[in-house]
């Protein structure tokens, strides 16, 4: 009896192991934050949180210092962390990864763009010649972190090859949205500091060209590169993505992989802290918000239906189109209900909506608008994808 238990015991604690390490609780994580922050925005709580998100972080290496705040930490600073493991993803799977041989990329790489395409067309129709429509790029991203978790419930019914095809796709999505974080969402340039951001650039291509190994040099030359950004006017997370591509893959003549050890080691920190801690700090949502008049406002209609119904629409035509001129093919054992099911989890943008939304806005009726319309098309694109996937076969 006693011996049966503790096997129970020990097979209960090898599944818990195994849950945490899964896209699925990382998933799980997310959502709990959001609707913390929800909670506890509507309750006597409220006060105290406000307090906590703009409570004064000081920020000093000997002489030098800065003030901020701990939401501006979090968003300007260690997301930078996130667009660093996005970066190294990025690069394994196109140098040694399933996207080695460019002629995969063709269906994500067009999915992606009908994806940015048909949402911010969506966007600018409700939203052209507003002060709003500098939001144009809000609803363009997909949250692939969240993609995945749902679809690791779905297991049985996610073939390889179609795991293979949301990898690709989310590189190029995320890589459009890095693009246009760099052209649209840059302060005026101080050319002075961008010239030594340059210069630490070509230090990091020095370290990869003679093949430098250790990883805490670039860790070093990576928050020089931040801190040279930030004062160029450029946003700091993007230091993230230029280290990331000088990070070796593989040393030859030696076992050794930066880029793998690297993102071994960031993979739980962003994944079950950082981004867990953001969504906690960027959905707070006063339900006296979620009125009609502001979800059906020109920017509460243009976010709405720019992510639930532009993302799908884009990304399944498009795919659509370049499946038919025979220009590539569906994921094997992928029907196109299954495919559709996947375009409307597409619509889940969260994470990087709610980050573009942050630096796009700065009025707070503005922000609580497109908070609660960022996530309400986030949950209904989640929720009708789930009863998709249940039913089709």
């Amino acid at each position: 009896m006693i011996s049966g238990l503790s096997q129970l015991a020990d097979n209960m604690a090898l599944n818990l192991r195994e849950f945490i390490k899964s896209e699925a609780f990382s998933g799980v994580l997310l959502i709990c934050s959001l609707f913390l922050a929800v909670v506890i925005s509507n309750t006597a709580l409220y006060e105290y949180y406000l307090k906590f998100i703009k409570l004064p972080v000081c920020l000093r290496i000997g002489g030098f210092g800065t003030t901020t705040t701990f939401l501006n930490l979090i968003n300007d600073g260690l997301m930078t962390l996130f667009f660093l493991l996005i970066g190294l993803e990025m690069k394994y799977h196109l140098v040694v990864g399933e996207y080695k041989e460019r002629k995969k990329l063709i269906l994500p790489t067009f999915a992606a763009i009908g994806g940015l395409v048909i949402p911010a067309l969506i966007y600018m129709y409700f939203n052209h010649n507003q002060i709003t429509e500098k939001g144009w790029a809000i609803p363009v991203a997909t949250d692939t972190a969240f993609v995945l978790g749902i679809l690791s419930f779905f297991a049985r019914k996610i073939s390889l090859e179609l795991r293979l095809f949301i990898i690709g796709f989310s590189l190029i999505d995320d890589a459009l949205a890095i693009i246009i974080l760099a052209l649209f969402y840059t302060s005026a340039i101080n050319t002075a500091a961008l010239l030594i951001a340059a210069l630490v650039t070509i230090a990091l291509f020095a370290l990869n060209y003679f093949k430098v190994k250790e990883v805490k040099y670039y860790a070093i030359l990576g928050v020089l590169l931040w801190i040279f950004i930030v004062e160029a006017g450029v946003h700091g997370t993007l230091a993230g993505v230029i280290l990331a591509v000088f990070i070796p893959v593989a040393i030859e003549e030696s076992n050794a992989s930066p880029l793998k050890e690297l993102e071994a080691n960031l993979h739980p920190f962003v994944n079950y802290c950082i981004l867990p801690i953001f969504a906690f700090i960027n959905s707070e949502i006063p339900l006296k918000y979620l009125t009609t008049d502001v979800l059906f406002s020109n920017l509460g209609l243009g976010i709405i239906l720019g992510l639930f119904f532009g993302k799908q629409v884009g990304i399944f035509v498009f795919s659509y189109l370049v499946v038919k001129l025979k220009w590539c093919m569906l994921p094997n054992n992928t029907s196109w209900s299954k495919y559709y099911a996947v375009c409307v989890l597409g619509g889940i943008g969260f994470t990087l909506s709610l980050f573009i939304g942050g630096l796009t806005f700065e009025k707070q009726e503005f922000i609580n608008i497109m908070r609660s319309s960022v996530i309400i098309a986030s949950m209904v694109s989640a929720l009708f994808g789930i009863l998709i996937l249940k039913f089709i076969k």
